[in-house]
């Protein structure tokens, strides 16, 4: 699944906060965007790859997975994953040069 699918994903499943379905209109409001007009070109592919601001506006608007929406991994609103801790303790995190 590509990107336009996923955002297509998200406006056939994911309701607004009132239960009305979202369409592109109700998404790119939520999303503080001037015009559906760019939600849509995202949708039917005809922008492939959309600015990172774009992107960002969808996952607060929506609370979908930013892993899932950039990659296609993980569950739509899942957690997203996490990487396993690292061990630091013996390591220094800064070092005097001179």
């Amino acid at each position: 699944m590509n990107l336009d699918a996923r955002l297509q994903w998200i406006l056939d499943n994911l309701k607004q906060p009132s239960g009305d379905a979202r369409n592109q209109k109700a998404l790119a409001r939520a999303m503080n965007l001037p015009s559906p007009a760019h939600v849509g070109m995202i949708a039917r592919g005809e922008i492939e790859d959309p600015r990172g601001s774009f992107l960002a506006a969808l996952v607060k608007a929506t609370g979908v997975n930013p892993r899932w929406l950039l990659l296609g991994e993980g569950e739509p609103l899942g957690p997203e994953p996490t990487a396993p801790p690292v061990d630091l303790s013996d390591k220094p995190l800064w070092r005097v040069v001179g």
